[in-house]
């Protein structure tokens, strides 16, 4: 038996590793975690003591995306640095082989098919309620030749999925599932009540929910803006404000091109602009005259697909008057700004005018689980727009990055 010298545990972690160590095989373990409470360290001391102490063993970690698993290889590989415990190492396969044989296999959800046809001793799951049900569906498979355990380790996201189900088992006593909350225990020397307070404040409230309280969603609280009722005022710009501008433009028949206008710095929504069936050329001119007559200095556009001829079509139209900026929309990109939006409808430091289109809008806007990135979506609900939102959203990732003394 190879001997590390291991770290010192939480009790929270050490609540894991009894209720390891003391059950039979095939067992699932579900761990419901905070963020940064030592989700890793506990898996990867997990992941060691399988493979130090049971020679020719082996134990595959799953997480839901490549770079994560690249990122627990390696704080592994730097874990056992002079150790002497490594006979060998794959950097491209993400494979540890130790000097008794034993073997730790980093995987990724995205592999999908690439999946099957492996056993293991133990299947460790990082961040599991962010793979998919049909991945697991594959991965189970891998722990029947040998009744290895699975442990389950995640920040929890929606009350659905294997993760959600595994961990209500072991609430209600299934036999041979164990649920550990450590949202029962107190982390608070990892982040402090006043840190805690803070996250409050600059997350959206499902995102703090989750990450920072450990708590489900529901499926009928994954609205992702609230409170933006309180947030709706007719403000009328003072002379010589600053007014920037965001616009959305259609990609396809069924979408509208909407042009959003917000003071700079203090971020009042001043007016917007909703276009649906026009032509290119019309639009734009529509456009043009829109942010001519709102004193607008400044203008970001979405750069996507057909944004870019737009872009180009906008500033034939305008010249020199107004600067343009361009957005690139991806998952992340537009993540943070509905993000940001949303935080600021919880902090009451944005303002929205009356306009039924964006309120019916705001309130049909959901947050997804995203299928094979191990991340959420945010999505207009199925049969709902999300123009003015991004609109907005884009207006508003500009002026409040705007310095609030300039003036014109």
């Amino acid at each position: 038996m190879i001997t590390i010298e291991s770290i010192n545990l939480t009790e929270w972690q050490e609540e894991v590793f009894k209720r390891f160590i003391a059950n039979p095989i095939n067992t699932i373990l579900v761990v419901k975690a905070k963020r940064q409470v030592g989700k890793s360290i506990c898996l990867q001391q997990l992941a060691l003591y399988q493979s130090l102490n049971h020679r020719g063993h082996s134990v595959m970690i799953v997480s839901p995306t490549m770079p994560q698993s690249r990122r627990l290889f390696k704080e592994l590989l730097d874990l056992l640095y002079g150790t002497g415990a490594i006979s060998k190492k794959n950097e491209s396969l993400l494979e540890i082989e130790f000097i008794n044989g034993s073997k730790i296999y980093f995987k990724s959800a995205e592999q999908g098919d690439n999946l099957r046809g492996f056993n293991c001793n133990l299947l460790i799951l990082d961040e599991a309620a962010f793979i998919e049900d049909d991945v697991f569906t594959l991965l189970q498979p891998a722990t029947d030749a040998k009744n290895a355990d699975i442990i389950m380790f995640s920040t929890p996201m929606f009350e659905d999925g294997f993760f959600y189900e595994y961990y209500m088992k072991g609430l209600t006593g299934m036999s041979n599932v164990i649920s550990i909350d450590w949202c029962d225990f107190d982390t608070s020397r990892f982040l402090s009540p006043e840190k805690l307070e803070q996250y409050r404040h600059q997350l959206p409230k499902l995102r703090f929910q989750t990450e920072y309280l450990g708590q489900f969603i529901s499926a009928s609280e994954n609205g992702v803006f609230q409170n933006f009722d309180k947030c709706i005022y007719p403000y009328k710009p003072k002379q010589g404000e600053i007014i920037k501008a965001g616009i959305d433009w259609a990609a396809d028949g069924q979408d509208r091109t909407v042009v959003t206008t917000m003071t700079a710095g203090s971020c009042h929504m001043t007016n917007i602009l909703i276009l649906e069936n026009e032509n290119a050329n019309t639009a734009v001119k529509k456009i043009g005259d829109f942010l001519i007559a709102n004193h607008v200095n400044e203008v970001e556009v979405e750069k996507n697909s057909i944004g870019a001829v737009y872009r180009d079509l906008l500033a034939k139209e305008i010249g020199d008057s107004i600067n343009i900026k361009v957005f690139q929309t991806t998952n992340d990109s537009k993540r943070r700004i509905i993000e940001k939006l949303a935080t600021a409808f919880q902090t009451e430091t944005v303002s929205i005018i009356k306009n039924d289109v964006l309120l019916s809008e705001l309130t049909t806007y959901r947050v997804e689980k995203s299928g094979k990135q191990g991340s959420i979506t945010y999505n207009a609900e199925r049969g709902h727009h999300d123009d003015t939102v991004m609109s907005l959203a884009i207006c508003y990732h500009l002026a409040s990055n705007a310095n609030k003394n300039l003036a014109l």
